[in-house]
């Protein structure tokens, strides 16, 4: 009967070095941002949901558009109107009273993460 050249303790060794080449390979917390056109293929013509930064929640509904459109929302009990644009790779809204521009991560097939500065936002956006 032949020995096995390689004992149980090198194999445990390579599987932990090929585990570590894997792991060092993908970036850990590696995103991937969604494109302009992207965006315009998932945002206008749907209704988005969320929790605000203050925890307040709000409902916006988009128009379809090319480039940009406008946005009907509310928010706390309060109707308010907003314009919606794609700056390059970013989602923009500007609300009269703000604006904010975002990149976005596609979580799921219903969820987006908004990101500020390469920081992501606490609360996801709901696509309905």
């Amino acid at each position: 009967m032949r020995k096995s050249i390689l004992s149980t303790a090198a194999l445990s060794s390579i599987g932990l070095v090929t585990a570590a080449i894997l792991f060092t390979a993908i970036p850990a917390g590696a995103v991937t941002f969604l494109t302009g056109n992207e965006l315009l293929a998932l945002i206008p013509g749907h209704t988005v949901s969320a929790i605000s930064q203050k925890g307040a929640p709000w409902v916006q509904v988009y128009s379809t558009g090319t480039k940009d459109g406008t946005i009907q929302g509310t928010s706390g009990g309060a109707k308010y109107a907003a314009k919606w644009k794609v700056e390059g790779d970013k989602w923009c809204e500007d609300w009269g009273s703000g604006n904010a521009c975002w990149t976005v991560e596609k979580v799921d097939a219903h969820s987006l993460r908004m990101y500020v500065d390469g920081k992501p936002r606490k609360n996801l956006w709901t696509i309905k």
